[in-house]
């Protein structure tokens, strides 16, 4: 295990494949596990090659999907999309039917939305208007001058 920044890398059996795991206050009150990771590996394809070529091809693809979304945090996101159908994928592993990636693209816009919802500005927050009622605004005084100036038939 190597800690770095606020995320935890797990060494997987295979030197080519590196799974984030956010800190424990983003996750849930499960843990990944080496059985839970090999269980993925296993519904995402039969030889570790191919599976790990899969679950990065996903991961590409989720923060493609996420960053076209205008989603500032895609990586983070899709890793946590990742941890949860880890943790969540012996409960679905023997009824789910299709491609894995569609599972994950479902996944990933309920974090998705989370993270919009946890991005919302709070009412409070939003400062006072910088023209308050009361005050005129020089620009258009100035304008509505000059438009009185004109004679009518200019003024369009």
């Amino acid at each position: 295990m190597i800690t770095k920044d606020r995320w935890v890398i797990v060494s997987p059996p295979f030197p080519n494949l590196v799974l984030r795991v956010p800190p424990k206050d983003l996750m849930t009150d499960r843990e990944i596990t080496s059985e839970l990771f090999e269980g993925l590996l296993d519904w995402l394809g039969p030889t570790r090659d191919e599976a790990a070529r899969k679950y990065e091809a996903i991961r590409d693809r989720l923060i493609k999907i996420l960053l076209k979304k205008g989603c500032s945090d895609a990586e983070e996101l899709a890793d946590e999309t990742v941890n949860r159908v880890t943790l969540k994928l012996p409960e679905i592993k023997e009824s789910y039917v299709g491609n894995p990636l569609w599972y994950f693209v479902s996944v990933a816009r309920r974090v998705w939305l989370e993270w919009l919802r946890s991005r919302q500005f709070q009412y409070d927050a939003v400062p006072e208007p910088l023209v308050r009622e009361g005050r005129t605004d020089p620009a258009r005084d100035c304008l509505q001058k000059c438009l009185a100036a004109l004679p009518q038939n200019q003024r369009d």
